[in-house]
């Protein structure tokens, strides 16, 4: 049912349009038991459920489909990677090449939702061009077309693109690269399950978007009920580094003020008690014999005060019960 069905209260009516697809990959089993208890620690902390642009017009602050969304960040060598080919006109020839994210804007996040009736955790990345609208889309049928057409929301895109453009890195070392490319789906389930028929059910991509109820029947489809049907799954053409950080407490680390050992003191004050003497003073016979005394050495009392330019809250938690 569209989200501003009347079961919402209309806590929706006023979301931006979602209009940006995603690519996610599921990360757990049902209850995700061996992560449970860190996971839910860390979906109760001021840093969880932060959404942002991007993850908005991809739908993941509707809690009623996303249960717990934690955003995260890549670690600097980290990169997601787009398969575009190796330029020869044969789509099974494959390279994947990194995604320029100040061209091609990102957002990743690990994302706890119903899936079967159980809790799964699945990660999942938005993308968008700053330059072109190739990503977004909103069908013009059916009842949430009509609620934000009746809002009169303007210039949706209502035409797919079943390879949006990415904007690329250059390599390392590589001639003739592209700037940009589409992205290739691949037939296979996966690049990393070769032999899925091991399994007694394994099938191949599905090719389509849509309920993956039924997979492997080849009548399945490639995620939730909630796809579009006309939106290409592109399996595998997207990778990601699971190299991926996140600040629970919803604080950056790059303030000098940040974390000070005075922040647990709660003072710009500290006084620190010690044993007192001279301290500093050479032994060594090389310095002794040649009377060359230390000039760092002094005299330390019983008492020092160190004042801290400002004194910041301690970084706190909320506890999981």
């Amino acid at each position: 049912m569209p989200i501003n069905h009347p079961k919402y209260e209309g806590k929706y009516d006023n979301h931006v349009p979602i209009d940006l697809p995603q690519f996610y990959c599921t990360m757990s089993e049902a209850g995700f038991p061996y992560a449970k208890k860190a996971l839910d620690f860390a979906f109760k902390q001021p840093g969880a459920n932060v959404v942002g642009p991007l993850g908005k017009r991809a739908g993941l602050d509707i809690k009623e489909l996303y249960t717990n969304v934690i955003r995260l960040n890549f670690f600097p060598d980290a990169r997601a990677w787009v398969n575009v080919g190796q330029g020869f006109g044969d789509d099974l020839q494959v390279r994947w090449r990194a995604i320029d994210t100040s061209k091609t804007n990102a957002e990743f996040y690990l994302v706890e939702k119903p899936f079967f009736n159980q809790p799964y955790l699945f990660l999942t990345a938005v993308f968008d061009n700053k330059n072109n609208t190739e990503f977004s889309y909103v069908r013009p049928d059916g009842g949430y077309f009509a609620h934000l057409t009746s809002r009169g929301v303007e210039n949706l895109n209502t035409t797919v693109t079943p390879s949006p453009i990415f904007y690329l890195e250059k390599s390392n070392g590589q001639t003739g690269d592209r700037k940009k490319g589409r992205p290739i789906g691949l037939p296979v389930y996966g690049v990393h399950h070769p032999n899925r028929d091991v399994y007694g059910g394994g099938g191949a991509c599905p090719l389509k978007g849509g309920d993956w109820g039924r997979y492997p029947d080849t009548a399945g489809a490639s995620g939730w009920p909630t796809n579009y049907e006309e939106v290409t799954p592109l399996c595998d053409a997207i990778l990601v580094d699971i190299k991926f950080y996140t600040n629970l407490d919803g604080r950056d680390w790059d303030s000098p003020t940040k974390n000070l050992a005075n922040a647990g003191v709660g003072t710009t004050q500290v006084t620190y008690i010690m044993q007192s003497g001279q301290y500093g003073v050479f032994t060594d016979p090389y310095h002794t014999e040649r009377g060359v005394k230390n000039s760092e050495a002094e005299f330390i009392p019983p008492a020092v005060t160190l004042t801290y330019p400002t004194v910041k809250e301690p970084v706190q938690y909320v506890p999981a019960k």
